[in-house]
């Protein structure tokens, strides 16, 4: 049995959801960000429970996407206008205790240039909305009168979501939304219809919004998960997912829900993102004790179960999140005073050279960090909220060592912001400041750079000889690094004292050669590769001073 954590129907949530995917989608299809969902201005035709079901779950996805506190909220209600048949809701003593928050104040009608009961067609004339959504169930109700109205939509691509079903109740059809705003249009129905042949080539796509989109994934993720409720955030995030689930060359031709053809793939997409948002919301029982390698393991098991093949699929999309790479779910914070960082603090000692990496240090989890042999290697971490987030996200190398409230990685402030869409979306991070993410390992990859020796200042001569490596390319781990004598060949075996730092007391005199080994038990079980330089360190070599090696990882 599974519970919702509202009052609202599985059919309205479905409703919702789709909705809401929807006219995520018609942001996109405008040109813009998703981001940009909270400039939309939509007005709503119907405030029965559907209407105000998906002007609900809209405005609270707004506010999300504004910094969900209650100016956030305030702000997102302001962007709806809803009519009903009375006309435009207003803050009366009868009004339903749902439609409240959305009703306009008489002292805000004026201003806008409304008269009390404003009709549909007024509100359109007067608003300009980018969007009219119909939940009226009234056939007809956006007419030619409302169409020709929107003509002058403060967008170029103004949308139409007649959603209402049976068919007959749809507030137009797709016929007749484009013979009067022509192709430009955005198009989506709760009802089916056939595209709309515009000549020379154009389609107009009629795009149905149906439920089929969100319910198989919904179950399917809840009960993988084991979550016992399904959650406002694990049902938003089914949204979210749908909404990006399009190509962006498809949203720019006005296709915003997929085709049927791609059902399967969609549901194993939707509840990947529900049990990732039960996971953060520690709602998953069912995995709240696994981590990333139990599920790929339990992932293998179900592969071999015919019955369980979309399992396996979807397992390995919440253990790897993508096909091309082993992705790990996890968590990252920022420093806050990581303009300043990249100094001798960093568990790895890189000093400044670090802040030339990252604009600051990178701390990775103990796990990770591996007593200073994963130092220098490189990530790609992404954030998973799709309105801020890059998808390629950003490539870091491991500075430091350091975990902070369940995280994998403390980045730094260039970094964490690096991994939004836009300027704007990284300082949305950044006031974040704790984010999802998924990350896996990569090749660290320094353009026409050889590998460098650095002699710390702590070194002394001839005495005492400690170095740093800079510039390891490739994703393997240094585990084992000899000092050699290149007169008599002779080698010395030598300590990680901490960190990236090698150290070797009374060191061999002569012109010295370091060699390196390379081994990565992680991705390629065994594989040991020593690597000699062609260049030497001097016999006279100085504290402070850095050295060519003439040589670099080959990357495969």
């Amino acid at each position: 049995m599974y519970f919702f954590s509202n009052d609202y129907s599985l059919c309205t949530k479905g409703t919702a959801g789709v909705a809401i995917a929807g006219l995520l989608g018609a942001v996109r299809a405008q040109g813009r960000p998703m981001l940009d969902f909270p400039k939309q201005r939509i007005v709503v035709a119907g405030a029965g429970s559907a209407g105000i079901g998906v002007v609900n779950a809209a405005s609270r996805t707004m506010a999300r996407m504004l910094g969900n506190n209650e100016v956030a909220f305030e702000s997102a209600r302001s962007q709806f206008w809803i009519v009903d048949a009375h006309g435009l809701t207003e803050d009366r003593a009868d009004i339903d205790p749902d439609a409240r928050p959305f009703a306009r104040r008489k002292s805000e009608l004026g201003h806008q240039g409304l008269n009390e009961g404003a009709s549909l067609v007024e509100v359109v004339k007067k608003v300009k909305p980018d969007v009219i959504l119909g939940l009226s169930a009234v056939g007809g109700l956006f007419s030619k009168e409302v169409l020709e109205a929107l003509k002058d939509s403060s967008s170029s691509r103004p949308a139409i979501f007649a959603m209402s079903n049976p068919t007959k109740n749809a507030e137009c059809t797709p016929g007749e939304a484009f013979s009067i705003l022509g192709e430009k249009a955005i198009f989506a129905s709760g009802s089916p219809f056939d595209d709309v042949d515009l000549g020379n080539g154009k389609i107009g796509h009629s795009n149905q919004g149906n439920n089929m989109y969100l319910f198989p994934g919904i179950g399917l993720g809840t009960l993988l998960s084991g979550a016992r409720i399904i959650s406002d955030g694990m049902l938003q995030a089914a949204a979210e997912r749908l909404a990006s689930y399009m190509k962006e060359e498809e949203v720019l031709e006005g296709i915003i829900y997929p085709p049927i053809s791609r059902i399967r793939d969609i549901t194993k997409e939707v509840a990947a993102a529900v049990v990732r948002e039960a996971v953060a919301e520690d709602l998953a029982e069912g995995y709240r004790d696994m981590d990333a390698r139990e599920l790929a393991k339990l992932s293998e098991e179900l592969f071999h179960i015919s019955t369980a093949k979309a399992l396996f699929s979807l397992l390995m999309l919440i253990s790897r999140a993508t096909a091309d790479g082993n992705f790990t779910v996890s968590k990252a914070v920022y420093y806050p005073n990581s303009d300043t960082r990249g100094t001798e603090n960093g568990a790895c000692e890189y000093g400044a050279f670090g802040a030339t990496l990252n604009g600051g240090d990178v701390s990775a989890s103990p796990s990770l960090y591996r007593n200073g042999v994963g130092c220098g290697a490189c990530y790609q971490i992404r954030c998973t909220n799709p309105y801020y987030c890059s998808p390629n996200g950003v490539t870091i190398v491991v500075t430091d060592s350091g975990a902070s409230d369940g995280t994998d990685f403390i980045l730094s402030q260039h970094a964490f912001a690096q991994m939004g869409q836009n300027k704007d979306a990284g300082a949305t991070l950044l006031n974040l400041g704790y984010v999802g993410i998924e990350y896996r390992r990569v090749s660290c990859i320094y353009p026409g750079k050889n590998i460098v020796f650095k002699v710390t200042e702590s070194s002394h001569f001839p005495y005492y000889l400690e170095f740093e490596i800079w510039y390891q390319q490739g994703y393997q781990d240094i585990t084992a690094v000899q000092l050699c004598e290149t007169v008599n060949l002779t080698c010395q075996l030598l300590s990680r004292t901490h960190g990236a730092v090698w150290a070797a007391v009374s060191p061999p005199s002569g012109p010295l050669s370091i060699r390196m080994l390379f081994s990565n038990g992680a991705l390629r079980s065994g594989e040991q590769n020593w690597l000699v330089p062609t260049s030497t360190i001097p016999q006279n070599w100085m504290a402070g001073a850095t050295y060519e090696s003439g040589v670099q990882v080959q990357l495969q």
